[in-house]
């Protein structure tokens, strides 16, 4: 069984892909601001490492595959928002898990 982190995990594409990951087999932890395995918030940097921490603790350090869905749209406000989820939170994800998916087998990212 792979593990699969996935930010966005609640609504939409994310909540989507958790489940169709979900049904093939693959162990999913969910990443969103309420209601997922990891509830943090991405539009601060603090908020993007304790996610990190707490992956890290839910996979033991190993990680098979990491979708990053989470985003905002253009009605958010401040407008600063959207970039610190939609960019930093990507980024800032894909760094602190790159370790883990390292040590995964055949480990992939999707952004």
């Amino acid at each position: 069984m792979t593990t699969i982190a996935l930010s966005g995990s609640r609504s939409g594409i994310g909540a989507a892909t958790a489940a169709a990951l979900a049904a093939l087999g693959h162990r999913i932890i969910g990443i969103d601001l309420r209601e997922a395995d990891i509830c943090a918030d991405l539009s601060d940097a603090d908020g993007r490492a304790a996610a990190v921490q707490q992956v890290l603790a839910q996979c033991s350090g190993v990680l098979d595959g990491l979708v990053l869905c989470a985003g905002l749209g253009a009605h958010v406000e401040p407008a600063s928002k959207i970039a610190e989820v939609n960019y930093f939170g990507a980024v800032d994800l894909l760094d602190g898990l790159l370790p883990a998916l390292q040590c995964g087998t055949a480990a992939s990212a999707v952004v």
